[in-house]
């Protein structure tokens, strides 16, 4: 009877003990995972364009292929081959073909860059600008290179050959370890005073941006290098013959080389062996900016921007600064609550000073002053030649 009794006081308090540890609640149906509210609200946080991200050998290349593959055909015949202008003497443009590059000139109009040629043709892609010699909207092969080095570096003064010669300080200087003298105004004159040993070790110095000259005088010729090859002998010696760069230029003459039917003056990737360059009394240059090797991340500054009440006043107000990469232009865009853009406009900086960019009451972008009643947002964006970053939010509404 003991036992008996001892066994249901046993199987008592075991049942006793189960139910204690049970739980009423439903249990998850992934342990150990949480479920929380999204966040509101979220505290804006502007971007920046990393030094990484920063490659100006790379942009001036870009550049020049721009300038070199913008596509147009003349609205009239343009004829180079008469008059007293020599070196374009083989250059006729004819009524609609169509042609790849900026037009060859050595007139009044050589710092035609993208942005200007493309303003002389219409909504057809023809060339509309003057015809002449003297007037055509163009570059050649040194002011192609100063205006894209432009891009990058304030200061450059150099238009034609002889005014790139290191001697003349307008901006290039050697690339490698060779003599030039202040008194040497051709690149005959540094060639002499180098010997070729001396000579085909800068040309090994040359990296893709940087570029050549050959100057024998009022004129020369330029060529910026998109590529270096190099090949050595078994005994490590540079074989001038077989060693070289492949180059963008912009010349005097159609390439008869394309094979792919296209008409150009803009030779692309035609090769010059360092025995070649020598010959023709070559040198290599660069500029300032492309001797740096590291960047600094830019950072953006908004100052006096619009307030959320006057927002849809209709006129922009402001400053935007950069620490380092220039601003080419600031976007303005507006979102409504789901994210749509409902307006937008993009706004070119004309400003002296490429680092600071500044709202003078322009007009804001298109359908702000008549936004349906709601929550907005407005976000400027800068934009460099490197990228661009969305640096500032304002929030602001409609009607409520």
């Amino acid at each position: 009877m003991k036992k008996a009794l001892t066994l249901i006081m046993l199987l008592l308090l075991a049942f006793a003990v189960l139910t204690s540890c049970g739980s009423s609640e439903k249990p998850s149906d992934k342990e150990g995972t949480q479920t929380e509210a999204p966040e509101e609200n979220k505290e804006f946080v502007p971007e920046i364009i990393p030094g990484s991200q920063i490659n100006p050998r790379q942009f001036v290349i870009d550049y020049m292929y721009k300038m070199a593959q913008i596509k147009w055909t003349p609205s009239k015949d343009i004829d180079f081959t008469q008059g007293e202008n020599e070196i374009a003497k083989n250059l006729y443009y004819t009524k609609g073909v169509e042609y790849q590059g900026v037009i060859y000139v050595t007139g009044s109009r050589t710092m035609t860059n993208y942005e200007k040629f493309v303003a002389q043709l219409n909504e057809n892609g023809e060339y509309i600008g003057p015809i002449t010699k003297k007037e055509a909207w163009g570059s050649h092969c040194s002011s192609a290179i100063r205006l894209a080095y432009d891009k990058i570096e304030k200061g450059l003064t150099f238009d034609y050959t002889a005014e790139m010669v290191p001697s003349t300080k307008n901006g290039t200087i050697i690339v490698g370890d060779y003599k030039v003298e202040d008194s040497f105004k051709t690149t005959d004159e540094i060639i002499e005073a180098n010997n070729a040993t001396t000579m085909y070790e800068a040309y090994t110095k040359l990296q893709p941006g940087d570029c050549i000259l050959t100057c024998w005088g009022p004129t020369g010729h330029a060529r910026m290098v998109v590529e270096l090859k190099i090949e050595k002998s078994g005994a490590g010696k540079v074989n001038p013959s077989r060693s070289g760069v492949y180059c963008i230029e912009q010349t005097n003459s159609f390439d008869k080389d394309r094979k792919d039917g296209v008409k150009t003056t803009w030779y692309d990737r035609h090769f010059y062996s360092f025995a070649d360059l020598y010959e023709a009394k070559y040198i290599p240059l660069t500029i300032k900016t492309l001797t740096e090797t590291e960047f600094p991340d830019t950072e953006f500054t908004v100052k006096s921007f619009n307030s959320p009440e006057t927002l849809t006043s209709g006129k922009l107000k402001g400053i935007v600064r950069s620490t380092y990469a220039k601003i080419t232009s600031v976007t303005v865009d507006v979102q409504d609550k789901d994210g749509n853009v409902v307006a937008t406009k993009e706004y070119e900086n004309t400003n002296n000073d490429p680092l600071v960019f500044q709202f003078n009451n322009q007009a804001a972008p298109e359908g702000m002053d008549t936004l349906a009643n709601g929550s907005y947002s407005c976000y400027i964006t800068a934009n460099t030649l490197y990228g661009s970053a969305k640096i500032a939010k304002v929030d602001f509404t409609v009607g409520e």
